[in-house]
C-alpha cells in the first residue's frame, strides 16, 4: 500500500500525515458511493409524479448536462499532471517487483 501511494521515501511524521489523507480520501469515496446508490435507488423506484414539465425544462436539462461535461473536463485538466504521475508510479513499480 505504501508503495502504491508513494509513501516509501517519507519519514515517520510525513508518512502518518499521508496515511491520514489517504484515509480521508477513502472515506470521501465511500460517502460518494453511498450517495450514488441512494440516488439510483430513489430514481429506479420512484412513483409517477403526474407533474407538468414546461418547455424551459428541456433547455435547463441540456444546460446542466453541458455544465457537467465542461466541469468534468476542467477537473481532469487541472489534475492531469497528478493523474499521470500517479499512473507512472503505479506502473513503474509493478515492473520492478
Amino acid at each position: 500500500m505504501e508503495r502504491l501511494w508513494g509513501l516509501g521515501g517519507l519519514d515517520g511524521a510525513q508518512r502518518e500525515v499521508s496515511r491520514e489523507l489517504v484515509c480521508k480520501m477513502t472515506h470521501t469515496r465511500s460517502v460518494a458511493t453511498k450517495l450514488a446508490f441512494i440516488f439510483l435507488f430513489c430514481a429506479l423506484f420512484a412513483r409517477d409524479a403526474h407533474a407538468y414539465l414546461d418547455p424551459g425544462t428541456g433547455s435547463y436539462i441540456y444546460q446542466v448536462i453541458i455544465a457537467a461535461i465542461l466541469g468534468g473536463t476542467f477537473v481532469v485538466k487541472m489534475g492531469w499532471s497528478r493523474i499521470v504521475a500517479f499512473l507512472r508510479r503505479a506502473f513503474s513499480r509493478k515492473g520492478k517487483e
